[in-house]
């Protein structure tokens, strides 16, 4: 029986078919050099999946877990063939009710444009609430949202209340245009007034 490498320590590749394609580029320095040329679509999703569960080289994802399940990779490209998942991201976010894992009833594929929707962009807030950066010249609040300019505010706490109603339109519009019923329920839910 052929042993496996594990990714990350956890995952299984046991796919029956060749998930990445390399070609031959020659040798440099007495080793064959190699580039990838192809990659299964769903196999990067996985993988991807795994490593950023898995590794320590991505600390928000920590306490972040995959369902033992898909520890495999046949298992995630059985679940994921039944999707809409072409051209998708993997969510685990919006159906989870905040819990930090992936999984069959937690998962579910959207779009790129929902997927930014969701982002909370934590990092490069600041020290402000979302939607809110100090205005340099006036010292007021600034609301933003999805592109949109909301206007000054004297507080932050103002300013971060219209970017709560102007999000709130904005989902709903996203949610409207929606393929999956729990995605769009979700959306609501999650920015509703």
């Amino acid at each position: 029986m052929k042993k496996t490498k594990l990714l990350a320590g956890v995952g299984v590749c046991d796919a029956d078919y060749p998930v990445v394609r390399y070609q031959q580029l020659g040798y440099v320095d007495g080793k064959q050099k190699q580039k990838r040329v192809w990659a299964c679509k769903l196999y990067e999703c996985w993988s991807n999946m795994i490593r950023r569960c898995y590794s320590d080289s991505n600390p928000s994802y920590d306490n972040c877990i995959v369902v033992e399940e898909w520890h495999k990779f046949s298992n995630f490209r059985k679940w994921a063939i039944e999707q809409d998942w072409v051209g998708m991201c993997l969510d685990k976010d919006i159906l989870s009710n905040g819990r930090k894992i992936y999984s069959p009833s937690t998962c579910v594929f959207i779009d790129s444009k929902t997927n930014n929707f969701m982002t909370d962009s934590k990092k490069v807030r600041g020290e402000f609430p979302i939607g809110v950066s100090k205005h340099k010249c006036t010292g007021k609040y600034k609301g933003r949202c999805g592109g949109k300019e909301l206007g000054l505010f004297t507080t932050p706490e103002d300013a971060h209340d219209a970017w709560k109603i102007e999000k709130a339109k904005q989902a709903e519009l996203l949610a409207l245009s929606q393929n999956d019923y729990r995605v769009a329920y979700h959306i609501r839910r999650i920015y509703e007034v």
